[in-house]
């Protein structure tokens, strides 16, 4: 038979019990919103580095040359810009475009002296733009949101003739766009097997 100590002392063990699952599910608690607040941080941090990867973004609408109906080769080179969705501003000040063939290699920069207004490149080591579409945050030497260039360039062996010195029939070409910020965009193509005409759609 149980005395009153003995159901004195089951009680005081039950509210011992009782404290510890308390304290037990207190310290749960607190696990989880730690654990719940770390991975917050990580989904932010993970989000903000997918936002950085594609601020530079730049796409390349199309890539054109001319002179293709004097000595069946090309050397003057045009490609059409715009920003990818989403993506900052680009600085053509700090853009370089790397063009390289089956026979050669050459970088271009751009000329900021020759204006805006579709003036084609005077050398072999510039490019010129024109802006074809100026969008609402437009600024002269930047490609900004909405805007659409029209980037011109050279070929390396281009000289001024109009008889040779471009890029033959059936050559393999890759061109490469910096945009100063570690963001590269490559296109690649072959010329035609024929070149003929005064301009070439290149890409795509």
């Amino acid at each position: 038979m149980r005395t009153v100590r003995d159901k004195g002392l089951s009680g005081i063990s039950a509210i011992v019990v009782f404290v510890a699952v308390i304290l037990v599910a207190a310290v749960a608690a607190l696990v989880l919103t730690a654990v719940s607040y770390n991975m917050e941080e990580k989904s932010v941090g993970t989000g903000s580095q997918t936002r950085k990867g594609i601020v530079t973004g730049i796409e390349v609408i199309s890539v054109f040359a001319t002179d293709g109906s004097s000595g069946n080769d090309l050397e003057k080179f045009e490609l059409f810009l715009r920003l990818s969705h989403g993506s900052e501003a680009m600085n053509l000040n700090k853009t370089i475009i790397i063009l390289d063939s089956e026979t050669g290699s050459q970088t271009v920069s751009f000329n900021s002296t020759a204006g805006y207004g579709g003036v084609d490149a005077a050398t072999t080591s510039d490019f010129t733009v024109e802006y074809l579409t100026e969008g609402p945050v437009h600024s002269d030497g930047y490609l900004s949101k909405g805007d659409v260039i029209n980037l011109r360039f050279n070929y390396l062996d281009y000289t001024g003739s109009g008889d040779g010195g471009g890029v033959g029939e059936n050559k393999k070409i890759k061109i490469k766009v910096f945009n100063g910020k570690g963001r590269v965009n490559l296109i690649e193509f072959t010329t035609p097997d024929v070149i003929k005409h005064k301009r070439v759609t290149l890409w795509p």
